[in-house]
């Protein structure tokens, strides 16, 4: 039961690094601006060596970088507050995520879980399939719980990571753990 816990636990994390390159799916633009604005502003400007002019044009150029770079961000701002998506499912309905799901469910296949990932409205569901029905007999109901409540802010992360690219203020989470029969072992819902 302590190795279910691991990989459960491990499975959390994935789920965040999944929802996050998601996320960033959509932010190239802002990113290669962020890249470009560094690497320009990084230069150390040496104005003993530098013509007067040379010096006024270096600081003009990097003026002109830092008003791109805000005016990137302003942009990532507003796109932020109005997302991608208009809801939950309609990020979890898109193919960027599908793939993710399907390649989080091929690294699942040997360990004895499988996982579902819904959206509906502005809830995101996670339903776990434990599939040997050992295991699953011997959790309770308490000890599920448990370790839920010790993933809370996991799924904080993930919630927040959505609310990056859906247009909603709040996102709920709802964990499901199945038997093999498709019993229900434990439900709970988060919202963050």
């Amino acid at each position: 039961m302590k190795s279910l816990f691991k990989k459960l636990s491990v499975l959390m994390v994935a789920l965040i690094l999944a929802m996050c390159v998601a996320a960033c799916g959509g932010n190239t633009t802002e990113s290669g601006v962020r890249e470009q604005s560094e690497s320009e502003t990084a230069a150390p400007v040496e104005s003993d060596t530098q013509s007067p002019e040379t010096v006024a044009e270096t600081e003009s150029a990097m003026a002109e970088t830092t008003e791109e770079t805000a005016a990137a961000e302003e942009t990532s701002d507003s796109s932020a507050s109005i997302g991608l998506f208009e809801s939950v499912e309609d990020f979890i309905a898109s193919d960027m995520m599908q793939e993710q799901i399907a390649t989080l469910n091929e690294s699942l296949a040997s360990s004895g879980l499988t996982i579902d990932i819904q959206g509906e409205g502005n809830t995101l569901y996670y339903i776990y399939t434990i599939q040997d029905e050992e295991t699953a007999s011997a959790m309770d109901s308490a000890t599920l719980e448990s370790y839920l409540q010790s993933q809370e802010s996991t799924l904080a992360d993930v919630a927040d990571s959505v609310k990056s690219v859906v247009s909603v203020d709040s996102v709920t989470v709802v964990v499901q753990f199945l038997a093999p029969d498709g019993s229900e072992l434990i439900t709970q819902e988060f919202t963050f």
